[in-house]
């Protein structure tokens, strides 16, 4: 969390509500399961913390209003 909070400073003391509201809507344990898979390729810490700033580029970035290709996945019973 500290190398986002660094990364994001002026998100934070500009938006500090949507920053959280970002993180309360991530699925924090289930990145940390995939990160777990990726321990062979790249540090955990440095795995997590690139899935977190890429969901907080998504809701912040440029590119904000655009959705993202698979956001609109529809799941079939």
């Amino acid at each position: 969390m500290s190398d986002l909070v660094e990364a994001c400073q002026a998100i934070i003391e500009e938006r500090p509500t949507e920053w959280l509201e970002c993180f309360d809507k991530t699925p924090v344990g289930q990145l940390q399961f995939i990160a777990r898979d990726l321990s062979g390729i790249t540090h955990q810490r440095h795995a997590i913390a690139g899935m977190l700033y890429e969901r907080v580029v998504r809701v912040f970035g440029s590119n904000a209003a655009q959705g993202d290709l698979f956001d609109e996945r529809r799941r079939t019973a």
